[in-house]
């Protein structure tokens, strides 16, 4: 995993997410992932660390602090590669929680934060569905719902300019404000609850630095950091929330016995012997099969290809490496979503269009942030003595 690390973090995107309920103790989880050229998540560390005994909310117990010192050991013991230079994270994505943004900018200073696109959208439909409770369900609801899904489908996905989303989102206002105006109780109440919720919105917009974190400005900038193509970098978690359920399903779903989880110490161990290294022993089969397909194939450029008065041809450029192999300008072009995110938001739209629910939030979990400090263990024999128990894994394969 350390050289996974280096090979796949540094200077690269990095992914962070904290949970709970991974085991029978009250203890919480957090996963650094960073992602190959092909998209995928590589599991680069895992911080696992115990609430405190009069904690009332296992997932609200900690703080910057504990991220902190938790992020600050994992820095250190990777320690520094032949150039003597420290790991660095160029992009990083959370989830919408302040204290994981504070602690990687502490240490990785220079590190461009994005916010998951999939909890940025699950905390607008939420407050949607809570804002236009005011209008009688059915399609006086609905028709509200349909466009102010329209707005934040393009505020996700289309507008890449601050001075521009200011300008859309002006111009909602003033719809609905216009709407308000009219004397039908209807629309009177339709335009208060529509501009209930933009009030709302505007946190998330009239803030330059903020409004980049999660639009596609950011991962316009991502891109740019990156050299790479913008549906390459990732703007959701996805791949880490994947790999939680895959891990949660084939390897500790046996050891539950009527539905109760796995003891902390038998997730440990788990982990280090047998969930990464299968891990890292799959992707290195699969690369090796991916090699040897790639051996036997044998390709040519059709001949349609290179006749430019072609309509096959329209729209690609003949320049040839030294391979002699063609290659596809795409220089010019303007891609904001890979075609998993453009499904999936094209889902959330068509969602706000055809469904009108009372009762649909996932909220995420939120709580005080109580936590002052760590006392980390140095054995497992310690599990049930101290006040905090942070298990750290990242340089053992």
């Amino acid at each position: 995993m350390q050289a996974a690390a280096w090979k796949f973090g540094h200077k690269r995107q990095v992914l962070m997410d904290l949970t709970f309920g991974v085991c029978s103790a009250r203890a919480l989880l957090a996963i650094l992932m960073a992602l190959d050229e092909n998209g995928t998540g590589i599991p680069i560390c895992f911080i696992m660390f115990t609430a405190r005994e009069t904690a009332k909310a296992t997932h609200a117990d900690y703080d910057t602090a504990l991220l902190d010192r938790l992020l600050g050991i994992f820095k250190q013991k990777l320690g520094s590669d032949e150039h003597g230079e420290e790991i660095d994270f160029s992009i990083g994505n959370t989830d919408n929680d302040p204290r994981e943004c504070t602690s990687l900018s502490k240490h990785w200073p220079g590190i461009l934060l994005l916010l998951c696109m999939f909890h940025i959208w699950q905390a607008w439909r939420n407050m949607l569905n809570r804002r236009l409770q005011p209008i009688p369900k059915g399609e006086q609801r609905q028709l509200v719902r349909k466009r102010l899904g329209k707005l934040l489908m393009d505020l996700l996905k289309e507008i890449s300019e601050h001075a521009a989303a200011m300008k859309r989102f002006t111009e909602e206002v003033d719809h609905w404000k216009k709407v308000g105006r009219k004397r039908d109780a209807s629309s009177k109440c339709q335009g208060l609850a529509a501009l209930d919720f933009l009030s709302y919105i505007k946190t998330y917009i009239e803030n330059e630095a903020y409004w980049i974190s999660w639009s596609p400005a950011g991962a316009i900038e991502a891109a740019r950091r990156l050299k790479v193509p913008v549906s390459r970098t990732a703007r959701t978690t996805n791949p880490l929330e994947s790999f939680n359920g895959r891990i949660k399903g084939k390897y500790y779903k046996p050891y539950q016995h009527s539905g109760r989880l796995p003891r902390i110490d038998v997730w440990i161990l788990l982990l280090v012997t047998a969930v990464m290294p299968d891990f890292f022993k799959e992707r290195e089969n699969k690369k090796e099969l991916n090699e040897f397909y790639a051996s036997k194939r044998i390709l040519t450029t059709p001949h349609y290809l290179h006749d430019t008065a072609s309509p096959f041809s329209a729209g690609i450029s003949h320049r040839s490496g030294s391979s002699g192999r063609l290659t596809v300008d795409v220089s010019n072009a303007s891609v904001i979503l890979n075609s998993n995110d453009n499904a999936m938001l094209q889902k959330w739209l068509e969602e706000l269009e055809n469904e009108d629910p009372d009762d649909m939030e996932e909220a995420l979990p939120s709580g005080s942030d109580s936590a002052t400090g760590i006392r980390p263990t140095d054995s497992l024999d310690q599990l049930l003595s101290v006040e905090y128990v942070i298990f750290i894994y990242t340089s053992i394969l």
